[in-house]
């Protein structure tokens, strides 16, 4: 009878473990499609991804068991929770309708701000440095010019 009962509690165990991990999964694809980013520029972190949104929405942080954390614990993620409001965990059935709740919540981008980056590296950038080398060499001409009249 031992056995048994300890086959049906792995059983039961290895079933949780994969809608934990089919949750998780979901998740990702649900806030990439709602405009979510992830950063691959922080890498002391390995056991989380951080997604950032170009709109208003808060920064996440989702881990590997599906976990939501807002990033600062400013934002009320699941404002129903007794304690934690910063976080949605991933634990029971009804963690996932508190997920699909918030992420109703939040807004897509707009094109202006999905397209903000690209426009600040290949536009602003270029620019800007194009008008310092202008302005430079402006500065040095005008600088021979006095030169040249000071000097004979």
């Amino acid at each position: 009878m031992d056995d048994k009962r300890r086959y049906i509690e792995e059983w039961q165990w290895k079933a949780e473990k994969q809608r934990r991990e089919r949750e998780t999964f979901r998740r990702i694809h649900r806030l990439i499609k709602q405009g979510y980013v992830p950063d691959w520029t922080i890498t002391d972190v390995e056991d989380a991804i951080w997604l950032d949104h170009p709109g208003a929405s808060t920064n996440l942080q989702i881990y590997t068991d599906g976990t939501i954390v807002a990033r600062g614990g400013v934002a009320k993620l699941d404002p129903e929770a007794s304690e934690d409001h910063d976080r949605i965990y991933n634990d029971d059935e009804a963690d996932i309708a508190r997920f699909d709740r918030w992420l109703a919540t939040v807004s897509l981008p707009t094109w202006r701000e999905r397209t903000r980056a690209m426009r600040e590296r290949y536009l602003w950038q270029p620019g800007c440095l194009v008008l310092m080398l202008a302005m430079f060499f402006i500065v040095a001409k005008a600088l021979g010019w006095i030169w040249k009249s000071i000097m004979g």
